[in-house]
């Protein structure tokens, strides 16, 4: 019933002055054969005058019905009577409606130049979010990206310097800040847009460029962390993405999936669309080859204690 609700609020807004006159001249004119139609007889029009009932004087009883005139010269009879209320009611509404768009459309001109200013404003704000979520996590690959070159798999830590488990609870702590900032802004980002499209035609109104300008940088990120983790020895991988690490790369990864569905199912530019497609293909091939284990831990006993009945691991 909402969405109804909500649809026939956006209907009623798209019609202008000249299609409400265009309904006013097509109701009247319906009436009147209606009204033509059932007349002489019982459940036709009834005039005072003794004259002959023609299609002119049916359209002057419709024109006073709609307009709720009613001069009184003319009655309506049985079923006819049916349809001049109803005539009355839609007249009603329909005037109601051309009243409010001729006063209101100065208005609604500067509350959707305001509207439009603040979608694209808030766009903006997430794409500079997105920007220094991507920064950050470029700069963990830099840093990380070599030192997992040299790290031997699993079984030859012996055949290098590199002590194996203090690189890699560094990488997982930088990754799982990354990850979780990412998490966080596509969140925020999709309850946002999401809450619009159920509002009205959110993609008609807001500019496509900044939608391109976020969509790009999507891309590249991803991109980005699918060629590092697909350049790294599997094992070293797997260890890398185990625990918050995982989780938080898993969540990101159905987000931006989700994400790219709602943006394909509600724009209609292609080259937004395809920027989009893009995006969840990479997420697909992250998801379909490599292997992420997401541990939760929870505490049991007093802080920093952990048991084995506390460590639960989930293969996303």
């Amino acid at each position: 019933m909402k969405n109804l609700r909500i649809r026939i609020y956006i209907l009623l807004d798209k019609l202008s002055i000249l299609h409400l006159i265009a309904i006013f001249v097509i109701i009247v004119i319906i009436f009147a054969i209606i009204y033509l139609l059932s007349s002489p007889g019982i459940n036709g029009i009834k005039t005072i005058a003794a004259e002959d009932f023609n299609f002119w004087k049916a359209l002057y009883f419709s024109i006073v019905t709609f307009s709720s005139l009613g001069y009184g010269d003319m009655l309506p009879l049985g079923h006819s009577r049916l349809f001049s209320v109803l005539e009355v009611i839609l007249g009603l509404a329909l005037v109601g409606i051309l009243i409010s768009k001729i006063t209101s459309s100065r208005i609604s001109y500067h509350v959707k130049r305001l509207y439009i200013s603040d979608c694209n404003r808030l766009l903006y704000r997430y794409l500079n979010q997105i920007r220094k979520n991507s920064d950050v996590m470029n700069k963990a690959i830099q840093l990380f990206s070599p030192e997992f070159s040299e790290i031997p798999e699993s079984g030859n830590q012996g055949q290098s310097q590199i002590n194996l488990p203090v690189v890699l609870e560094r990488a997982r702590r930088a990754f799982s800040r990354s990850f979780g900032d990412i998490n966080k802004t596509l969140k925020e980002l999709k309850a946002y847009i999401e809450l619009e499209v159920k509002s009205g035609e959110y993609f008609s109104v807001i500019s496509a460029e900044v939608i391109k300008e976020i969509g790009s940088l999507l891309n590249e990120t991803i991109s980005d962390l699918e060629q590092f983790l697909m350049g790294i020895p599997e094992n070293n991988r797997i260890q890398l993405l185990i625990g918050e690490s995982g989780k938080y790369l898993s969540d990101v990864l159905n987000l931006l999936s989700n994400f790219c569905e709602t943006v394909q199912s509600n724009s209609n530019d292609n080259s937004v669309k395809l920027i989009f497609s893009n995006i969840s293909n990479s997420c697909s091939i992250i998801k379909n080859n490599i292997l992420i284990i997401s541990v939760h831990i929870s505490k049991i006993g007093p802080p920093n204690q952990i048991t084995d009945l506390s460590v639960e691991p989930q293969t996303g």
